[in-house]
């Protein structure tokens, strides 16, 4: 009479394959819904909203700004660091990047938030401490294109400033402020094509020949 209980050969094998298996997929799923937001209150003093930079020239310096203030609703046992994301929207061909600095000092990267940085949010400048609730973070990040867009076109951007804890906490994260930039690109009216600085042989010159001398230059203007 055969024995159900018996497993075949290999079986234990394939079963402990498949209880592992089903770990660590049971794992992944909890690592991807273990996001916890609403650890901060956070409140904008600056620019907040849409703002519309009008026309700007290619390659055009521009920049913006958030500043504002949050209010620790969650222990940060280790700290909390700043990240960002641009979504660019309407005609893509930017040439440049564009920066994020935080005046507490260093870089704010760009990059999801759930994903800490090495640039932390403190009363007390960049420095990565423990956050008690009832702590007032202060925060000013400048976001800036050093050498503007290049081609002609009608662009968007938004920034979210995010805040992810750090040192194994990670999972705790918050939307701090999202600031949307609009602006368009054109071509000056009129350029010149020919060269900005031309040389003309007029010799040797006394006082009777400045009425009578004469040099021709061409001079290509496109409008």
């Amino acid at each position: 009479m055969h024995n159900s209980t018996n497993l075949l050969p290999g079986s234990r094998r394939i079963k402990r394959c498949l209880l592992l298996l089903g770990l660590l997929l049971g794992l992944g799923c909890q690592q991807a819904f273990a996001l916890i937001e609403n650890n901060l209150a956070c409140t904008p003093t600056g620019t907040t909203g849409v703002v519309n930079l009008g026309d700007l020239a290619p390659g055009q310096y521009f920049e913006t700004r958030m500043t504002g203030s949050c209010r620790v609703t969650r222990n940060f046992p280790y700290g909390s660091s700043l990240q960002h994301t641009q979504v660019w929207t309407g005609t893509i061909d930017t040439g440049w990047p564009i920066y994020a600095w935080s005046d507490a000092g260093g870089v704010v990267p760009e990059q999801p938030w759930g994903v800490a940085s090495t640039t932390c949010m403190s009363p007390n400048g960049n420095v990565c401490q423990r956050l008690p609730v009832g702590t007032i973070v202060p925060y000013s990040v400048l976001y800036y294109m050093p050498y503007g867009v290049k081609n002609p076109g009608n662009y968007s951007i938004t920034f979210n400033l995010t805040s992810t804890s750090i040192k194994g906490y990670e999972g705790y994260v918050d939307k701090i402020q999202t600031l949307t930039l609009k602006f368009r690109i054109i071509n000056p009216a009129c350029t010149m094509s020919s060269n900005s600085a031309l040389n003309l042989p007029f010799g040797t010159l006394n006082s009777n020949d400045f009425a009578t001398s004469q040099q021709l230059a061409n001079v290509t203007l496109n409008c």
